[in-house]
């Protein structure tokens, strides 16, 4: 859009006053193909034009130069001039386009077509790097993932191995205090014998030399 605006302002010399356009949105769809057509059209559209001002009846010489060179031009002529009168502009009458404005008009279309092939594979590459980096970002989650299951495995091994050994703590713990219970029972028994055994002799019979 700049360019086709500085080719309007400058190369033609249309004034503002004259080309008070609206801005006309962007197209979003800038296919190679698209705007190759659009490069054939206008240049169609340029040639008809170019050759249906040549076959317009021109006004005669005398009638262009009636006015001096120096003369002041009339009110309504300076008018139109100051409203757009370009390069193009003969006395009022405005000629057909030249050959080189046609082609430098050509040229900025191509230039215009160029840099948006230039534009396209920027976004192409930039959107190359956007997806190698998703990809490495996906790459280390994977990795993160892989290595939090892996922590967790272990974790839930060492757990249930924690588990085992207490259970089997538990049941030593049992077996201990069983034998140490019969032991215990033991020892009673046999330190209860030995009592009774010692009170026997002391209630025995005397002894006939008493």
């Amino acid at each position: 859009m700049e360019v086709i605006e500085e080719f309007a302002n400058n190369s033609r010399e249309w004034s503002k006053e004259r080309h008070n356009m609206k801005r006309v949105a962007a197209i979003e769809n800038k296919e190679e193909i698209d705007l190759a057509k659009e490069l054939a059209a206008l240049r169609v559209r340029m040639d008809k034009i170019d050759s249906t001002q040549r076959d317009e009846t021109t006004l005669p010489t005398s009638v262009i130069n009636l006015a001096p060179k120096d003369a002041p031009p009339a009110v309504g002529e300076v008018n139109y001039v100051q409203n757009g009168g370009g390069s193009n502009s003969q006395g009022g009458v405005v000629g057909p386009p030249k050959k080189d404005e046609k082609e430098r008009y050509e040229q900025g279309i191509q230039k215009i077509l160029e840099v948006m092939q230039e534009d396209r594979k920027a976004n192409d590459t930039k959107i190359g790097v956007v997806e190698a980096r998703l990809n490495n970002l996906e790459g280390g989650l994977n990795t993160i993932i892989t290595t939090v299951t892996a922590i967790k495995i272990q974790i839930d091994q060492i757990q249930k191995q924690a588990e085992e050994r207490r259970a089997k703590a538990a049941d030593r713990v049992a077996e201990l205090n069983k034998k140490w219970v019969v032991k215990k029972s033991k020892d009673e028994a046999s330190t209860s014998g030995t009592k009774d055994e010692d009170s026997g002799h002391a209630n025995g019979p005397l002894d006939k030399s008493q």
